[in-house]
């Protein structure tokens, strides 16, 4: 059921792929524009060391902001794998795609938008063909397209009976994977009707899929988890079980980098850290799980805690090599997390505005998040006054590495 081939015309790995919007073959060019990898119009790029100093606590920092953006909100972000491009879907119904040049001297990055196409309703998910050579994107109405960036056309690759709110290329299968309103999850090769198809028991709110392992949060607060390895002979989840830690709406859900557990978000202002197997090895009958509280403020004179104003946790991505994490929240803030020592990272200052997205660079140099209006206000709520936004950021090193807490000072030692 799921082999090697092509992918209807399209899957199929060449021995070496060319730039991504024609040009030197990106192995070679390091770049999709036949340029060192990293560099562009402002020069060779040096390391990100610290572009912006020690950030305190709540302290500003600069940001680039992409021009050319959609004018509704943006829903979702996604980086190639391959050169430095970052593509986004948005409530206006499009797919834009731009190459990042950097420097290591202010502004630091220049956007150019390389392509844009459409869907007939708003978007709500873009993601990357391994090799950057075609794009996937699904829509309100179900249509999951795909696009080929050399030649510049779309195509509808799958179809969901309500919106089709996830998609994600596998490359280990050679397929393309959505998740949709409908409760279905479905995987696509080409055909007209999907390879694999799992009916879940309610609509699917939060997804992620790194191979092998797939894990779908429901609308009836179940986490559902497969382990891909197995499709071919079961389709159905390995297990389903009650969302750790959440007693409120799921929004986003990320597997950890090394897929050992996943860390997901609700409306309530809190984020769950859930691991696969879930008893703690160095404490047998004790569970790893935990949740904290995030993106909460507490207005002037306000006692902190019980009078807070609870923000949804919009969005979440994890460091690609550090394996700290980011979120971001309807408050306008976004934080770096240390899930392993249990630390707030850094605080920043907020934008004023709702973070719809959030998502680090795959070399882990920049940080790109999505502003706008977020709809949990329905579209009464949607006045126009909310500015929609891509902002780049440069990764200061100490801002994601991991802080272990200090041990305590043993007896009779100083």
């Amino acid at each position: 059921m799921f082999g090697g081939g092509t992918f209807g015309g399209f899957g199929q790995q060449q021995p070496q792929q060319q730039s991504v919007f024609g040009g030197a073959p990106a192995a070679a060019a390091g770049g999709i524009f036949g340029q060192p990898a990293g560099g562009g119009a402002f020069g060779q790029q040096g390391q990100a060391q610290g572009q912006f100093g020690q950030n305190a606590q709540n302290q500003q920092v600069s940001f680039y902001d992409i021009p050319g953006v959609p004018d509704d909100t943006i829903s979702s972000l996604a980086w190639a794998k391959q050169g430095f491009v970052l593509a986004c879907g948005s409530w206006d119904n499009s797919v834009r795609v731009w190459e990042i040049q950097t420097s290591n001297m202010p502004p630091f990055y220049n956007a150019i938008q390389r392509c844009k196409y459409d869907h007939a309703a708003p978007v709500l998910c873009v993601a990357w063909q391994d090799d950057s050579t075609a794009l996937f994107s699904s829509s309100v109405d179900g249509e999951v397209k795909m696009y080929q960036i050399q030649s510049q056309q779309a195509k509808t690759v799958g179809k969901h009976d309500r919106g089709a709110r996830f998609v994600y290329w596998v490359q280990e299968l050679n397929c393309i994977v959505s998740g949709g309103w409908d409760g279905r999850v479905r995987f696509w090769q080409g055909q007209p009707n999907p390879v694999a198809d799992v009916q879940l028991p309610e609509r699917i709110f939060a997804m992620d899929v790194k191979f092998p392992v797939m894990v779908a949060a429901t609308a009836d607060h179940k986490v559902h988890i497969w382990n891909l390895q197995n499709l071919a002979q079961n389709s159905n989840p390995l297990r389903s079980i009650q969302m750790p830690n959440l007693k409120m709406q799921t929004r986003c859900l990320t597997l950890f980098p090394d897929k050992a557990g996943y860390a997901a978000g609700s409306v309530e202002g809190r984020c769950t850290i859930a691991w696969l197997e879930q008893q703690n090895p160095q404490r047998p009958g004790e569970t790893r799980n935990f949740a904290f509280k995030c993106h909460r403020i507490t207005p002037p004179g306000k006692q902190a805690g019980a009078d807070d104003e609870i923000y949804p946790v919009s969005s979440i991505d994890f460091h690609p090599q550090m394996g700290t994490f980011a979120t971001g929240g309807d408050d306008g803030t976004f934080v770096f997390w240390d899930k392993e020592n249990k630390q707030r990272l850094k605080v920043f200052d907020s934008i004023k505005v709702p973070i719809t997205c959030v998502k680090f660079s795959p070399d882990g140099s920049t940080f790109a998040c999505a502003t706008g209006y977020d709809w949990h206000k329905g579209h009464q709520g949607n006045t126009g006054q909310v500015p929609t936004k891509i902002l780049l950021m440069k990764v200061d090193p100490e801002n994601v590495k991991p802080k272990p807490k200090t041990a305590p000072t043993q007896p009779g030692r100083r």
